[in-house]
């Protein structure tokens, strides 16, 4: 979420925008999470909210591959479908969307107003953006990555010790070979202990 907001943020000033938002995506069914939103774009916080993207217009974004939607190239469709999923923003002021896909999973959108120079984007050299946008994708997957490690090595801690698991994560070998020795394991069960364990209420 952090990243999402900075990153926003440093777009909107490389573009000179007037106004935005930033949606991140929370990782199921497509579900959206407003982060932020700038007048013109939103009139008051009051009406930002969460919104399930359709996956057509999800797999819209992804099979494209464009950076940019400039407003002279973003349909009535696609306006009109997140007018129904967020009428508290103003999409009429919307001039450019900015999908940031990563590794096929569409993590943010951005979309920002007019900007303050008075020109269209469109005209506008965005090789800045391209660039920063590259270094953002690095910095998601980087943090995605982190992520999903911190999962793994929370599922491990509840089987193995944590200093071992931590041994692994960081490449060192703290186990070794191990050690050779003759043991016996006892298996036993108390009779009838399962049936006087359904019947007690409470120990």
């Amino acid at each position: 979420m952090q990243l999402s907001t900075k990153t926003y943020v440093n777009l909107k000033g490389l573009l000179h925008s007037l106004g935005g938002a930033v949606f991140l995506n929370a990782g199921h069914d497509n579900l959206f999470q407003v982060i932020k939103a700038d007048h013109p774009i939103a009139a008051r916080k009051s009406l930002h909210k969460n919104f399930n993207l359709s996956e057509k217009l999800a797999q819209s974004f992804l099979v494209s591959g464009d950076k940019f939607y400039f407003k002279e190239n973003i349909t009535s469709t696609l306006l009109s479908e997140l007018n129904q999923l967020l009428p508290g923003l103003n999409w009429a002021e919307v001039y450019l969307i900015i999908p940031l896909v990563i590794d096929g999973f569409l993590v943010n959108l951005y979309v920002f107003g007019a900007s303050s120079d008075g020109k269209d984007y469109v005209s506008k050299n965005l090789d800045i953006i391209t660039a920063f946008l590259s270094q953002a994708k690095t910095s998601f997957q980087n943090a995605l990555l982190y992520q999903r490690e911190e999962k793994l090595r929370l599922r491990f801690q509840k089987y193995v010790p944590k200093q071992i698991v931590e041994d692994a994560f960081s490449g060192v070998d703290s186990v070794g070979d191990g050690i050779e020795k003759k043991v016996v394991i006892l298996f036993s069960d108390i009779r009838g202990f399962t049936s006087f364990c359904e019947n007690k209420k409470t120990w």
